[in-house]
């Protein structure tokens, strides 16, 4: 199976962690002769006909405050996280996955809200069709810019980002040490592990960040 091409990039160590994990959540079963067989939770998932579909299908969630529905949302914040709905801000005290409710209570003053999760798996070549867009001189009433307030110079500015992708970068450094990236249909079965490789090396962009920060520098430089 890793043979084949679009497997390229899958050691057989991920796939042995793969396997391991879907025997111990019953996905899959090992037959007396060391076989491998669909398990009871397996039979549930390629059971339903939603199982065929490429994509995950959105599933929205009630937010409740005691016995007042406040409004839905598609993806749920984490426990203790802050949530924005009905025009006020809300503290998640617990989600319901089985039932689709999210419980939480309100919190006074601004402070920073949930607003969903998103991948940010824009492709490299629509956002450069996008900077191409704002440099063409539209005919457009609301200006795009970006604006830095720093205590050094545009050029001492270049050469620090210079440095910064000059060095060497892991792309599971850039997670947060919790944090679970599930954005793809069957993320939430698969090991922690794996879903945050499979985000930090197929989404993250590397290579594509440093070509776009030697876009600014060039920039900076020529100011």
């Amino acid at each position: 199976m890793l043979t084949l091409n679009y497997f390229r990039n899958i050691t057989q160590d991920d796939f042995r962690i793969l396997l391991r994990h879907l025997l111990k959540t019953d996905h899959i079963e090992q037959t007396e002769r060391g076989g491998l067989i669909v398990g009871i939770a397996g039979e549930r998932e390629v059971n339903n006909f939603k199982f065929y579909a490429v994509f995950q299908e959105n599933e929205e969630y009630s937010v409740r405050c005691e016995s007042q529905e406040l409004g839905t949302i598609v993806k749920p914040p984490p426990v203790n996280d802050k949530i924005a709905i009905a025009g006020h801000v809300w503290v998640v005290e617990e989600v319901d996955v089985k039932r689709h409710v999210v419980y939480c209570h309100p919190v006074k003053g601004i402070v920073p809200a949930y607003f969903g999760d998103e991948p940010g798996d824009i492709h490299t070549h629509i956002l450069e069709r996008m900077r191409r867009l704002l440099l063409e001189g539209f005919d457009s009433n609301r200006p795009f810019w970006m604006q830095f307030t720093l205590q050094v110079s545009p050029l001492r500015l270049a050469e620090v980002m210079r440095e910064e992708i000059g060095k060497p970068i892991d792309p599971l450094s850039l997670l947060y040490p919790n944090e679970k990236p599930i954005f793809d249909k069957y993320d939430d079965r698969l090991p922690v592990e794996l879903t945050r490789k499979g985000f930090a090396f197929g989404v993250l962009d590397i290579e594509g960040m440093r070509q776009r920060v030697e876009q600014m520098t060039a920039a900076l430089d020529r100011k």
